[in-house]
């Protein structure tokens, strides 16, 4: 995994993140591709929620933000 080189410097070697676990779904001659969709299903849905709930403040921010 020479790809992701701050994970275990910054949170050890005995543990992953999960860019790095979603990474080990991919092997050098196939791919999971089910597994791997539901790891990133499961990866980017954290982030989804929390835009859907969080909706209207983005929408305050940008409208504050853009006026002169």
């Amino acid at each position: 995994m020479e790809y992701f080189y701050f994970s275990p410097v910054l949170s050890g070697y005995e543990t992953k993140t999960l860019p790095v676990f979603v990474f080990g779904f991919m092997a050098d001659n196939q791919l999971d591709f089910g597994p791997l969709a539901a790891a990133s299903l499961l990866t980017m849905a954290p982030v989804i929620i929390f835009v859907l709930i969080n909706q209207k403040y983005f929408k305050q921010g940008i409208a504050f933000g853009g006026g002169k």
